[in-house]
């Protein structure tokens, strides 16, 4: 990934199109908001 999963993914969600050459990094409750609770910390 481009930082590393310790630290930064636990932090943010990183969204990544190939299609759209697009990447979008949110707060990590951005997830949840959109698909729902899949695994709680």
């Amino acid at each position: 990934m481009l930082l590393g999963s310790v630290g930064f993914l636990d932090r943010f969600t990183v969204t990544m199109s190939r299609f759209a050459q697009a990447l979008a990094v949110e707060e990590r409750t951005a997830f949840d908001e959109r698909y729902g609770t899949v695994l709680s910390p």
